[in-house]
């Protein structure tokens, strides 16, 4: 088996190399996401989630989107894990601004070796705003598919990267290839129930005709309230 000195270097150098690689391209865009989560657990398996958020765009110029997710999800056998997540929210166009709601169902698996943690997570998103079409994959009724790995062993930072895949599922673009999302993230324990995050985000629209690359930086905390 691989030591664990070994798999953190190459955990490090993987995360170098694919920044290197893939921060360059067009931009479109530099942004700021601010948000949180409050996470309520109802019972031994059952968590309960609340996550307000703004997203600023245009070089931070103006607030795109404000959002609100409420999330559940269920704590099965064997490192998997299903949930589903509702969100509301508000996109600002050049005619004010305009609603959005839409509906993921997932499911995830984890994998623990040593002191590091391997997910894949999949969801099925569905978009609810059939009367706008956007372009926007995060917004639309797409499959997502994303693979994690994340380093905890230090004491209360946890260091972790992320690849993330967009797939259409309206009628016409069935599968079709529309974006992906790359995530490089610290995390800081303040205490038992309480975490800081700082997220470097490079995010790659494809199917609006180009390739269309924007760089973001969020911050976010987590706080269990109970």
């Amino acid at each position: 088996m691989c030591s664990s000195r070994f798999l953190t270097r190459f955990f490090t150098l993987t995360l170098v190399l694919f920044a290197c690689i893939y921060s360059f391209g067009q931009n479109k865009d530099f942004g700021i996401w601010t948000g949180g989560t409050l996470k309520f657990k109802s019972s031994k398996k059952i968590d309960l989630s609340l996550s307000p958020e703004l997203r600023w765009d245009q070089n931070v110029s103006r607030i795109r989107n404000r959002i609100l997710d409420l999330g559940v999800n269920y704590d099965l056998p064997d490192g998997f894990e299903v949930g589903a997540t509702y969100r509301i929210s508000g996109v600002q166009r050049n005619s004010g601004w305009q609603q959005r709601q839409r509906l993921q169902l997932g499911g995830d698996k984890t994998w623990k070796l040593d002191d590091f943690r391997i997910a894949y997570k999949s969801k099925v998103q569905f978009s609810f705003d059939k009367a706008n079409i956007k372009r926007e994959a995060d917004q639309n009724s797409n499959f997502r598919n994303k693979i994690e790995a994340e380093y905890k062993g230090l004491k209360r930072i946890d260091l972790g990267s992320s690849i993330e895949l967009f797939h259409g599922l309206r009628s016409g673009e069935f599968l079709e290839y529309q974006a992906w999302r790359w995530v490089m993230f610290a995390q800081y324990k303040v205490s038992k129930d309480f975490d800081l995050k700082l997220s470097y985000v490079v995010d790659n629209e494809l199917n609006i005709g180009v390739d269309d690359r924007a760089r973001i930086i969020a911050f976010g905390f987590s706080y269990k309230l109970n």
